[in-house]
């Protein structure tokens, strides 16, 4: 494995494989994320048959330019698009809360994949969960299948969850 870095005087923001990891290495990197701030991701390019492997691989991730992830609070970021979406049941526990054991399993040019721990088994929790995947990335919803009554089902019992962004 490699750093990816376009900055010497910063620490890797990521790091990347020559290959296919091999049996134990994730839980090895996982374990160590406390020392090395790092999360062990799959990264998916942007095609398939990309060989490039972009953006990861070609020099379009700028690390130097990243903004601190802890210099927001994730209830304020994700404000703006709740208010606007969706009305908030102050009695609902979040998502965070239901489903604790969501890690992100998957980055790719302009998606997201979660692995889904503890996922709502009926309708009424999955429409709560959808609200808030409205908020957080509305796309899946309006240019998927339209609102959260029809996208909510396909929460119930699923064991991923995934989001992209135009």
């Amino acid at each position: 494995m490699k750093p990816y870095d376009n900055d010497e005087d910063t620490a890797p923001v990521l790091w990347i494989s020559d290959g296919p990891a091999p049996l134990g290495l994730w839980e090895k990197l996982h374990h160590e994320h406390p020392a090395s701030g790092l999360w062990p991701l799959l990264l998916a390019p942007l095609s398939t048959t990309d060989v490039e492997f972009r953006p990861w691989g070609s020099g379009e991730l700028q690390p130097r330019y990243a903004i601190e992830p802890d210099w927001y609070d994730p209830a304020a970021l994700l404000r703006t698009n709740w208010e606007y979406y969706a009305t908030p049941d102050a009695d609902a526990p979040s998502t965070r809360t239901r489903a604790p054991n969501s890690p992100l399993v998957q980055v790719g040019f302009a998606e997201l994949e979660l692995s889904v721990g503890a996922p709502p088994q009926d309708h009424e929790p999955a429409l709560r969960i959808a609200a808030e995947h409205l908020a957080f990335c509305p796309d899946d919803i309006f240019q998927g299948v339209g609102t959260i009554a029809d996208y909510a089902p396909g929460l119930v019992n699923a064991d991923r969850w995934s989001f992209w962004r135009d």
